[in-house]
């Protein structure tokens, strides 16, 4: 039979199974109507490999609601990733009494599954989600989860496969799975780290591969990624100081999603470094460097002004980027939200920025509790809460 895989969000629990259920060798589990009732149940199951027939999986979506398929006009990428980050969220505050058998693997997949999905609704309000509602005590489980998102874009647009790109976005998940308490409240600490706190920080990616194998993480390529995501080509990255050419390249790439990412959070010290300014960074930081090709296609991924990135205008009027370029070249799809004179304006008026009258003039940062703005008004039911 074609076979769906089904993710952690297609099974409530206390709720009847739409689908006969069966495993990865087609071992029939789970009859239609079938309750399942407690989380350590479904983690189990959903580490074994879940499936159903596809045809039944597709008409049980047209008919009984929003998540139909990839082009269902009430799916919400928002929703999506704030689905993501709460199981994360969840699996994080579980993960001290987890060992190898306690489905760990799964729900980290069922979670890189629902961020696949976002961006499979819209790639464009998934980068959004990256820049919106930032604040620095929420800081280490969002910046897993942007890491994720970056690391699958980037790594589909250099084509690599999709079991490839899956695995790069579960190590940038879980990379830092060893010092998530220490994460946030260095983020939200004026003070840097004590000389213990470095220590830490240093030994994280190893930390962070032995813990994964405890809870049954055996993909040498997934702890590899993990180890060397703080290398620098220069040699003096942690925690083996290799040199460029000992540094895997998925561990290049999801370092660049991550040091990318880190830049844009707020600190309880300063704002946000705006994304154009995250990109700077990046890509003249000799230690550290970028292979030309990796530049290249971060820049075609994301753009200079990303989804989500508030600029000023030509015109003079405060806009945020909407949409990114259909074509190299192109200018972005900009929404207008301040008028020129400082007054907001009633509605968001679209302006093509490759028209010289609506060409970005810089990047700006604006407080979006400031203006009359929310994701809804821009990217309509993609962007729904």
């Amino acid at each position: 039979m074609e076979r769906h895989s089904l993710a952690v969000t297609d099974i409530v629990l206390g709720e009847s199974l739409r689908w006969d259920v069966y495993d990865a060798h087609n071992i029939l589990l789970m009859r239609k109507g079938y309750v399942v009732t407690n989380q350590r149940q479904l983690d189990s199951l959903l580490d074994r490999g879940l499936f159903v027939e596809a045809n039944e999986y597709k008409k049980s979506q047209e008919t009984d609601g929003p998540l139909a398929d990839n082009h269902d006009e009430n799916r919400s990428a928002v929703r999506l990733i704030n689905q993501a980050r709460a199981h994360m969220v969840q699996l994080m505050a579980e993960l001290p009494d987890m060992d190898g058998q306690s489905g760990f693997v799964g729900r980290v997949q069922s979670i890189i599954k629902l961020i696949e999905e976002a961006i499979a609704v819209s790639q464009d309000v998934t980068l959004a989600c990256i820049l919106f509602g930032r604040k620095a005590e929420e800081y280490a489980i969002r910046h897993s989860i942007d890491a994720a998102i970056i690391s699958i874009m980037l790594a589909r647009s250099l084509g690599k496969n999709d079991s490839e790109a899956v695995t790069i976005a579960c190590a940038g998940l879980t990379m830092n799975v060893s010092m998530l308490t220490l994460q946030d409240a260095l983020q939200s600490r004026e003070s840097g780290p004590t000389s213990e706190e470095i220590g830490l920080i240093r030994q994280h990616p190893e930390m962070s591969a032995e813990l994964l194998q405890r809870v049954g993480v055996d993909d040498r390529e997934w702890l590899s990624i993990v180890l060397h995501h703080h290398e620098n080509v220069d040699g003096t990255g942690y925690p083996f100081g290799k040199v460029d050419s000992d540094i895997p390249e998925n561990a290049k790439l999801l370092s660049l999603a991550d040091r990318y990412t880190a830049l844009l959070s707020p600190r309880a010290y300063r704002k946000a470094i705006l994304p154009s300014e995250a990109l700077g960074k990046l890509l003249i930081d000799p230690g550290k460097g970028v292979d030309a090709t990796f530049a290249a296609h971060f820049i075609r991924t994301l753009g200079i002004y990303p989804p989500g990135a508030f600029v000023k205008l030509q015109s003079g009027e405060i806009a945020v980027v909407s949409h990114r370029g259909k074509v190299q070249g192109d200018g972005p799809i900009a929404h207008a939200l301040i008028g020129p004179f400082g007054a907001p304006l009633p509605f968001p008026h679209k302006r093509e920025t490759s028209n010289d009258r609506y060409e970005i003039r810089t990047a700006v940062h604006v407080n979006e509790a400031d203006i009359p703005f929310n994701m809804f008004q821009i990217w309509g039911v993609e962007a729904a809460t």
